[in-house]
């Protein structure tokens, strides 16, 4: 997780426009605290920053924003396939200094335009200045944020709503229409809405281009296709489709596997963190280390109240590095203020702040990268009121 932020103005920055942009910048520090960098256009009416979280060696990685011809890019995230597209490139002739995904990034847009956004899998978020225009991409499912704000003369953006709104000197007000979705879908606000009138979320899968004409600056808003692997079934008997399922999953789990091999796993015992787990071991060759959490006020570690019972029948099975995490009552209430100080937008579930301890947890032994299972039941309706859903539309 990294942090990108920046300004694009219709007339050259002031010395507190660009103040702003640090102070943005100084905010997100708790996204990524390896490296921190900014560059402004020669024209000053851009300005680009970023706070990065490495999860490699730094001698692999690229500093931000990184420069290709006319192209300049800051980025959060990681690119899956970045490989693929790198040999792609090669064979049109481009040659890369050290190969990362964000070098790939932007010499595939350089190469294709926005068809790149098309050909990346990955969960990402960016933005890149070509001398005129400034485009902002998310990934397909929206996991890496970007906010934004426009007076119709001035257009900020950050990964970070909270350090963006502290930051830019205006009224805020609530968006009356959010806050009842909010409180009626119990769930993370949709596109474009976030708690104020005055700042936007962009979408995902989308692309954000901001151009300076006569009449100023103007906003455009697309989608980018997200079919990256067309797939039909109709013919497909369920011994194929169950293979095809088993190898894309055996495929996406080595995808998101760092270079060095360092990786964690949050084990609830569930299928889907077991069958995370079994792959790497199994499958891949690797050895995790596996991350359990309770919680209980009573100090039995074996009560029902915690998923031990289950981690530790799979952690017998792959003897995987396992760590368990008990926490008691007041742990978590020691925690709640900074749950609530780094989370962008509310959230109406209490999940995050086991979220929160857990990933301070694995953060200090050592790890940068963690695999989970969350998200798995959205796919594969996993929850008991999905079948309801499914029942009701047939």
């Amino acid at each position: 997780m990294s942090g990108i932020a920046g300004i694009f103005s219709k007339n050259k920055l002031s010395y507190a426009q660009k103040y702003v942009v640090q102070s943005i910048q100084q905010d997100m520090a708790l996204r990524g605290d390896d490296e921190k960098g900014e560059w402004v256009n020669q024209s000053q009416q851009m300005m680009l920053a970023y706070n990065m979280l490495s999860f490699y060696d730094s001698s692999t990685e690229l500093s931000q924003p990184l420069t290709y011809e006319n192209l300049t890019i800051v980025y959060d995230g990681s690119i899956y396939n970045y490989k693929e597209l790198k040999k792609q490139l090669e064979q049109n002739g481009y040659i890369f200094l050290l190969g990362s995904d964000m070098e790939v990034i932007l010499k595939a847009y350089h190469f294709w335009g926005e068809k790149a956004f098309e050909k990346i899998s990955g969960t990402f978020a960016f933005a890149i200045w070509d001398d005129y225009n400034l485009t902002l991409c998310r990934d397909r499912f929206g996991l890496k944020p970007i906010y934004y704000y426009f007076n119709g003369e001035d257009f900020y953006f950050a990964s970070s709503l909270p350090a963006l709104a502290k930051n830019i000197n205006i009224n805020r007000t609530i968006n009356k229409e959010a806050l009842l979705l909010y409180l009626s879908m119990q769930a993370v606000l949709p596109p474009p809405y976030t708690p104020f009138n005055e700042f936007k979320k962009m979408d995902s899968h989308s692309v954000l281009q901001i151009t300076l004409s006569s009449e100023g600056l103007q906003i455009f808003n697309r989608k980018y296709d997200t079919a990256i692997y067309p797939f039909t079934s109709n013919e497909l008997s369920q011994d194929v489709i169950i293979e095809m399922v088993r190898k894309q999953l055996i495929k996406s789990i080595s995808d998101r596997i760092p270079q060095n091999g360092d990786i964690g796993i949050w084990l609830s015992g569930g299928l889907d963190s077991s069958l995370i787990t079994a792959i790497c071991v199994k499958e891949l060759g690797i050895k995790p280390k596996t991350f359990s959490i309770g919680f209980n006020g009573d100090n039995d570690h074996n009560n029902q109240s915690n998923e031990f019972c289950y981690s530790r029948s799979v952690v017998s099975e792959y003897l995987t590095d396992h760590m368990e995490l008990f926490v008691e009552n007041d742990e978590i209430q020691d925690c709640i203020d900074a749950c609530l100080r780094n989370a962008n937008e509310p959230m109406m579930s209490n999940d995050y702040i086991g979220h929160y301890i857990l990933s301070k947890y694995t953060h200090q032994q050592g790890l940068k990268v963690a695999l989970t299972g969350l998200g798995a039941d959205e796919i594969w309706y996993g929850y008991s009121w999905h079948k309801k859903l499914l029942y009701a539309n047939m």
